[in-house]
């Protein structure tokens, strides 16, 4: 993958510092998540089981503050995709008329993002964002998936039987 460039790490810089005032403006605070979880995510049932109800409540607290933290990154560059097209939309459409209109929207914005390097920066942001996005899609619900099983299995209730683990 390309290595960013000083500009363009830059308006990134610039675009963290708005969602992070934005948060801080919404009383957002999402403090920082470092644990590794990856030993919780590969439980076998049998661990599980044999975890108290307080370790299983505490496991199940953790969990679910990492699907918030990662449900804040997700957000995040969510708002960096939102942010891209509207700024790619707005210098774009001082440029449209020198355009054939033949031109679907897309291609415009392709021919513009060659001559316009703002619009080429905002658009390697967007798909960088994206891909971000998609390593993240779904991560959250899987992991509050894992935190309400272990929440059930504390308090005696028996999880559906499609949601356990072969061993």
């Amino acid at each position: 993958m390309n290595q960013p460039t000083n500009g363009q790490k830059n308006l990134e810089e610039q675009l963290d510092v708005i969602l992070d005032e934005y948060e801080k403006g919404h009383n957002l605070n999402f403090p920082a998540f470092s644990h590794d979880m990856s030993f919780y995510w590969n439980m076998s049932r049998d661990y599980i089981e044999a975890l108290s109800r307080e370790e299983r409540e505490e496991i199940a607290i953790q969990l679910t503050q990492q699907a918030m933290y990662i449900q804040r990154l997700f957000n995040r560059e969510r708002a960096r995709v939102s942010f891209c097209d509207a700024s790619i939309h707005n210098v774009c459409a001082k440029e449209w008329d020198n355009y054939n209109h033949v031109f679907k929207h897309d291609m415009r914005v392709a021919v513009i993002s060659r001559e316009n390097k703002v619009v080429e920066k905002l658009l390697k942001i967007k798909n960088h964002a994206k891909v971000r996005m998609d390593s993240l899609d779904g991560v959250t619900s899987i992991i509050r998936h894992l935190s309400d099983l272990l929440i059930r299995s504390a308090y005696g209730k028996e999880p559906a039987k499609r949601y356990h683990q072969d061993d």
